[in-house]
């Protein structure tokens, strides 16, 4: 008869740590590739086509890589800051937030949002 239930071989047990082991490597190794990659130029939807990994893992990847730096980040920031202000300035978005805030009213007295007017 065979081992009873419940016991794992040694040779077992080798077998399993050594593709575990297998796997903690290769997983290092595709995070490498894809932080090289963001650093390279790639963009997160593309490399989400190429290695099947969602966007999101690819982003939380890159962040805790570091990537990007801080002095990216911030300078992304004051750039995003830059066009927000030039768009207030022109009169832009003021339209938007007015029917936003139509559209939120309107759902908190009837507990849902309004259908479109045809």
């Amino acid at each position: 008869m065979g081992m009873p239930r419940g016991v794992v071989t040694d040779e077992d047990a080798e077998r399993v740590l050594a593709a575990k082991q297998a796997r903690d490597e290769a997983e290092t190794a595709l995070r490498a590739a894809v932080v090289v990659a963001l650093m390279h130029g790639a963009s997160h939807r593309e490399l989400s086509k190429v290695s099947g990994l969602s966007t999101n893992t690819i982003q939380r990847w890159a962040r805790e890589a570091g990537w990007p730096p801080p002095e990216a980040r911030a300078e992304r920031a004051a750039e995003q800051e830059r066009r927000s202000q030039a768009l207030e300035q022109q009169g832009v978005g003021k339209d938007i937030r007015a029917e936003a805030e139509r559209i939120i009213r309107a759902g908190r007295k009837t507990g849902r949002l309004p259908r479109e007017q045809e």
